[in-house]
């Protein structure tokens, strides 16, 4: 499973390890969309609180989502960080700079 930096910051939360997960994904040359489900599993956490979570950042604007192109009953979600936040981008500033701490 993952280290995470963020929780020795701000807490041992789920919502912290989400945004870490997709700082993380930022910081990769190419933005990914990624799964729900695959967020939940890097993170050690329940599918359900995972959305919930998500769900919330999505409302904030800190979080898009990728429309789901399917009538399946339940599709699978793809998010990513809203780069066209500024909030997120001085997230991913502030993230860029700890990391060259640990």
């Amino acid at each position: 499973m993952k280290k995470f930096i963020l929780t020795n910051i701000f807490g041992n939360t789920v919502r912290i390890k989400i945004l870490e997960l997709l700082l993380d994904n930022i910081l990769k040359k190419e933005v990914e969309w990624e799964f729900i489900s695959k967020i939940a599993k890097e993170a050690g956490i329940s599918t359900s609180s995972s959305k919930r979570v998500i769900d919330s950042l999505i409302e904030s604007n800190i979080v898009d989502e990728l429309p789901i192109k399917t009538h399946a009953k339940n599709p699978k979600r793809s998010i990513r960080l809203n780069l066209d936040n500024k909030i997120v981008n001085e997230l991913i500033f502030f993230y860029r700079k700890i990391r060259a701490f640990k």
